[in-house]
């Protein structure tokens, strides 16, 4: 497959899915799904979580009927029950508080899915409860859970101002994004978002609390303005009074020669052979003054006259008597 079928591919499984998502949504909205049996703990599950996970809840719920508890340690408060399924010989530790309602178990289906296992659900209804407690329902899987994000305040440092402010600035944008999602849909819609925005900042501008915390990033800003500022001057300063300096690319540190002095040509390889002169084929020329005659009586005196020949170099130029003997600018 390549990139294009690829890109088309991803476009239409996502759009797909988003499509699925609605439609689930859609079916939340209409009410609660068919029970099976009728219990408080059931109808308080349908009202909240979805309707897939609500049938993976009844399932887990139904089991609980085959889980046998027995009490290990019980001091009026924290209590310890073994569970066992029929016809199974793993035994799983159910911790339970009856004041705060925490419950744990050893099978880690609540830690790891966020769903109450078979095992707590009947240490719940050994205790009467017809309701869900609120800390052991994860948001993630109701039909709330796009209209906000679970924040624990608690947790945050007082010290931590900015860590605190980017989690409730992560919260509002999530929360406004829906609301501008569906506001958008109609001009209606969008009017009455406007008029409650107007409303909502002319309340902040009364609170004192936020007028505290404007002044207080007012005076941050502006100081950290001015000391950008300082420090901006300190490096114009510096780059005033020390320049930096910067060897141009291609620059030798060579002094430079005034216009008198001549720097000498180097003549290189190839001009060298060009100039020199060998073999027969070219003749010889010298750029000199010619002489008229030259006497070379004395000269002839070392060589056979009858075959005489000038130590040129050149092993073609004989002759046979003075007459042929050629000038010297001839040579």
């Amino acid at each position: 497959m390549d990139l294009i079928k690829f890109v088309h591919h991803y476009d239409k499984k996502t759009n797909e899915m988003r499509l699925a998502e609605l439609e689930e949504d859609y079916r939340c909205k209409q009410g609660c799904p068919h029970l099976q049996v009728r219990s408080g703990i059931l109808s308080h599950a349908a009202r909240v979580y979805t309707n897939k996970m609500f049938s993976f809840f009844e399932k887990e719920y139904m089991n609980c009927m085959v889980v046998r508890l027995k009490e290990v340690c019980n001091n009026g408060r924290d209590c310890v029950h073994e569970a066992n399924e029929e016809c199974q010989q793993r035994v799983h530790i159910i911790q339970y508080n009856s004041m705060t309602k925490n419950i744990s178990c050893s099978c880690k289906l609540f830690e790891s899915m966020g769903m109450l296992c078979r095992h707590a659900l009947k240490v719940f209804n050994l205790n009467n409860l017809t309701s869900l407690p609120f800390h052991c329902i994860s948001k993630r899987w109701t039909k709330e859970a796009k209209k906000g994000i679970v924040v624990t305040y608690d947790r945050l440092s007082s010290n931590n101002i900015k860590s605190s402010q980017t989690l409730r600035l992560s919260e509002l944008m999530h929360a406004g994004m829906n609301v501008y999602n569906i506001a958008s849909m109609t001009d209606y819609g969008t009017a009455i978002v406007k008029e409650k925005l107007v409303e909502v900042m002319k309340l902040l501008e009364e609170d004192a609390d936020t007028i505290n915390v404007l002044e207080i990033n007012l005076e941050k800003g502006k100081r950290k303005a001015s000391d950008h500022s300082h420090h901006d001057n300190l490096v114009y300063e510096n780059s005033v009074l020390n320049p930096p300096i910067v060897r141009t690319k291609g620059l030798t540190n060579a002094r430079l020669k005034s216009n008198l002095e001549k720097r000498k040509k180097k003549v290189t390889k190839g001009q060298h052979k060009h100039m020199h002169v060998s073999g027969s084929h070219h003749p010889i020329s010298f750029n000199t003054t010619p002489y008229q005659h030259f006497n070379m009586s004395n000269t002839l005196n070392f060589y056979d006259k009858d075959n005489l020949q000038l130590p040129t170099g050149h092993h073609n130029l004989s002759f046979s008597s003075m007459d042929q003997m050629p000038h010297w600018s001839q040579v």
